[in-house]
């Protein structure tokens, strides 16, 4: 006994080919150029993640009441696929943005998802931790609002 089932797809709404539009726009104009150097320089590239979050980017993995986008996990891989398209390790950036917040988006208290989702919407939190100097030495460092 055989089951069949029949895939009807999904339509992607048209306000997710605006956005994909303009993120691929910014990775194809502001990435693309900027990815060999990335690569061959081994650095993390403030620059891009600083990109990323001035054009809301980082904003796509955030329901809109933490100021995100309320967009969700479709219209967030799509950006991702733009960004990897340029560069790979900077579409890190944003997958990592979701990964981290995930489990407080998930099942932390409200005041804990106001208090910390809003600073990576803005993509200005990060670890606290920062490489320095040749060797890599590391030092806390504090993050700016």
């Amino acid at each position: 006994m055989s089951t069949t089932f029949e895939y009807t797809g999904y339509q992607v709404p048209p306000e997710f080919d605006d956005m994909r539009a303009i993120v691929r726009q910014i990775a194809q104009e502001r990435v693309a150029p900027r990815a060999r150097e990335i690569d061959e320089k081994s650095e993390y590239p403030q620059d891009i993640r600083n990109l990323l979050a001035d054009n809301g980017i980082f904003e796509l993995p955030f329901a809109e009441k933490y100021g995100g986008t309320g967009t969700g996990t479709l219209m967030l891989q799509i950006a991702v696929e733009e960004i990897a398209k340029a560069d790979a390790s900077c579409a890190l950036m944003l997958m990592l943005q979701e990964l981290g917040t995930l489990p407080i988006a998930l099942y932390g208290s409200d005041e804990l998802k106001q208090r910390f989702l809003a600073q990576m919407r803005r993509g200005r939190m990060g670890t606290g931790i920062r490489a320095v100097g040749s060797r890599g030495r590391l030092e806390r460092r504090r993050d700016e609002n």
